[in-house]
C-alpha cells in the first residue's frame, strides 16, 4: 500500500484493462454484460463483444479487484489483498515442513520481495492467485503425506481435523487455480496430488480395519472440501453459460475462436477467426505479433529460448534456489526422496507449460511455490551445517537458532535494500519503469470525469502506433458510462457510433501524438 502511494497503479497491458472490465462487471452484479450498441467500433483485445460483452479471462483476479473497489474505494486495493493472500498461503505451506520461527521468517522475507511488491502488487495482471493456489495445494499435500503414512494401529488416534484442514486447503487452492491459471496451475496441482497415490493406496487398505464411527467421521471431514470444489465448478459453468451461451465453452475459447489466429499450443495449427479483424491494430496483433511468437517457438531453438526465458523468470521471482543448488550437496542425503520428487515435478511441469508459446512472469507463478520450498530447505540445511562446523556440539541447538536468525536476517536485509532501490526507480519513472502513455490516458480520464458532460472519444491511430499501447477500453455499462471509447473508422461506422450514443460531447484523439480535438461530423452516408 505504501509503495502504491508513491506511484499509484495504472492499467497498461491489454490484460489489465480486460481484468478491470471483469471486475466492473462483477460490481454490477452480473457475470456478463449485454452487447453494447455499435460494438463494432469498440472491439479491442482480450474482450468478447458478442453474444455478450465480457472479459475472456477467468474471474479470480477480477473478484479481488472488485472487493478492493467495493471495500476501499479503488480497484488497485484488490492488488494488496491478493498479495496478502499469497504471502499467507506460502507461509502456511512452509509450516508443513518447518518450524514456526523459520516459516514466519521466510514469509516475512517473501513479503518484502522487490519484484513482487513493485511488480505484481502494483499491476492489474499478476500471478498472485495461481501462486497462492499452488502453495495451498502443496501445503495440504505435504500434510496429507504425513497423515497417510500412519499405520492402521495409529489411525484412530489421528484427529480428523487434520484431514479436514489439509483437504480444505487443497480444495481452496484448486479453486484459486481454476479461476486464475487453469492450464499451467492445473498441471502442477494434478502432479502434486498424483504424488499422494502410493500413500493413499496403503491408507485405504488400512482404513478398512478401523471402526465404522471413525470412517463416518473421516467422511464428514471431506465434505467441506467437496463443497468448495462443487461451488467452484458450478460458478465456472455459470460463467461459461452467461458469456458464451454454452456450459462447456470457456470465454477464453470463444474469444480465440472469434479473433485468435495463433493456436494456444506449439503443436496446433493457425485458426481462421470467425469474426475477423476490422481494424489494423487487431490484425497486426493477431496475425503478426502473436502468430510470429507461435511460429518461432516451433523450432528446437525457439522452444529452448522459451524455456530459458521461463527459467530466468522463476529465478527472478524468488526461485533463485536453482542458483544455489550446489549447496544442496551438503545435505542432499537427508530428505533426498521428498525434495527430489518435488524437483522432478517442477521440471516436468515447466517442460509441459513451455508448450504455450508466450512468456510472461504470471505464466510461471504456479512453479514458484515449489522453488520457494526447495530454497527454504537448502537454506535451512545450510545454516544448520554452518552451525555444526563452527560451534561445539554441546551448544548445537542454540548455535543452530543463531545461525537461522542470522541467515534470515541477512536475506531480509538484502530483500529490503533491493526493494528500496526498485521503489525509488519506479517512483522516479526511471528506464524500465516508464508508463508514459498509460499515465497520459489516466490523466485524460480523470480530467474528463470532473466535467459535467458525458463524452465519446474516437481514437485515431497513426501509422507509428504501438499495438501494445491500446486506448480503446470501456467500462461494463457502456451506455451509462461517463466516457465511451471507440475507434475512428469509416464514415459509416463513425456515424453509427455517434448516433448510438447521443447527448455526448464527441472528440477525436490522434494517437500516439496529439490531443483531444472536437469531432467534425461527416456527411450523411446513404
Amino acid at each position: 500500500m505504501l509503495i502504491s502511494l508513491t506511484r499509484w497503479p495504472v492499467p497498461q497491458m491489454h490484460d489489465d484493462f480486460s481484468n478491470l472490465l471483469a471486475a466492473d462487471t462483477l460490481l454490477h452484479g452480473r457475470l456478463a454484460n449485454p452487447t453494447p450498441p455499435a460494438f463494432e467500433s469498440m472491439e479491442t483485445f482480450h474482450v468478447v463483444m458478442t453474444p455478450t460483452y465480457a472479459s475472456k479471462f477467468p474471474l479470480g483476479p477480477a473478484f479481488f479487484l472488485a472487493v478492493g473497489k467495493l471495500v476501499m474505494g479503488d480497484f488497485a486495493c484488490g492488488l494488496w489483498l491478493c498479495c496478502g493472500l499469497a504471502t499467507a498461503s506460502i507461509t502456511w505451506m512452509l509450516l508443513a515442513c518447518f518450524s514456526n520461527r523459520w516459516a514466519c521468517g521466510m514469509g516475512l522475507c517473501i513479503a518484502v520481495h522487490p519484484s513482487w511488491q513493485n511488480g505484481w502488487a502494483q499491476e492489474f495482471t499478476h500471478g498472485w492467485l495461481p501462486l497462492a493456489g499452488v502453495a495451498l495445494v502443496l501445503g495440504g499435500t505435504l500434510r496429507l503425506h504425513r497423515i497417510l503414512r500412519m499405520t492402521a494401529t495409529r489411525l484412530e488416534t489421528t484427529n480428523p481435523q487434520a484431514y479436514r484442514f489439509s483437504l480444505l486447503g487443497i480444495a481452496i487452492g484448486c479453486s484459486l487455480v481454476l479461476f486464475s491459471r487453469p492450464f499451467d496451475g492445473g498441471i502442477v496441482c494434478l502432479m502434486l496430488m498424483a504424488s499422494l497415490t502410493p500413500s493413499a493406496m496403503r491408507w485405504l487398505s488400512s482404513i478398512s480395519q478401523t471402526s465404522l464411527d471413525f470412517r463416518i467421521l473421516l467422511l464428514q471431514s471431506t465434505l467441506p472440501a467437496v463443497g468448495v470444489i462443487l461451488i467452484a465448478i458450478g460458478l465456472q459453468l455459470a460463467t461459461n453459460k452467461m458469456v458464451t451461451g454454452q456450459l462447456q465453452q470457456l470465454p477464453y475459447q470463444l474469444h480465440e475462436k472469434q479473433y485468435g489466429v495463433a493456436p494456444l499450443f506449439i503443436w496446433g495449427t493457425p485458426n481462421e477467426p470467425t469474426i475477423g479483424h476490422r481494424f489494423v491494430e487487431l490484425s497486426t496483433y493477431h496475425q503478426k505479433y502473436s502468430l510470429n511468437s507461435w511460429s518461432d517457438s516451433r523450432s528446437f531453438g525457439g522452444y529452448t529460448s522459451l524455456l530459458a526465458n521461463r527459467g530466468s523468470q522463476i529465478i527472478q521471482h524468488w526461485g533463485f534456489c536453482f542458483a544455489i543448488l550446489p549447496m544442496a550437496i551438503l545435505t542432499w542425503r537427508t530428505g533426498r526422496r521428498r525434495w527430489g520428487s518435488l524437483l522432478v515435478i517442477a521440471l516436468i511441469a515447466i517442460l509441459t507449460i513451455n508448450c504455450v508459446p508466450w512468456v510472461m512472469p504470471a505464466y510461471v507463478a504456479s512453479l514458484i511455490p515449489i522453488a520457494i520450498l526447495l530454497f527454504s530447505f537448502i537454506l535451512k540445511r545450510f545454516s544448520t551445517w554452518i552451525a555444526s562446523q563452527y560451534q561445539f556440539q554441546s551448544t548445537l541447538p542454540n548455535s543452530r537458532h543463531r545461525a537461522e536468525f542470522l541467515t534470515l536476517g541477512f536475506l531480509f536485509c538484502f530483500q529490503l535494500i533491493a526493494l528500496s532501490c526498485t521503489c525509488y526507480a519506479r517512483a522516479t519513472n526511471q528506464p524500465g519503469w516508464q508508463m508514459d502513455w498509460a499515465d497520459e490516458r489516466k490523466r485524460l480520464v480523470d480530467r474528463l470525469r470532473e466535467s459535467d458532460e458525458s463524452h465519446l472519444i474516437l481514437v485515431e491511430y497513426q501509422s507509428d502506433h504501438n499495438v501494445n499501447e491500446e486506448w480503446v477500453y470501456n467500462e461494463a455499462d457502456i451506455p451509462n458510462a461517463k466516457i465511451v471509447w471507440g475507434r475512428f473508422a469509416s464514415p459509416e461506422l463513425n456515424q453509427q457510433l455517434v448516433k448510438s450514443y447521443p447527448n455526448r460531447k464527441v472528440w477525436r484523439l490522434p494517437v500516439p501524438s496529439g490531443s483531444l480535438e472536437p469531432y467534425v461530423s461527416e456527411p450523411d452516408v446513404p
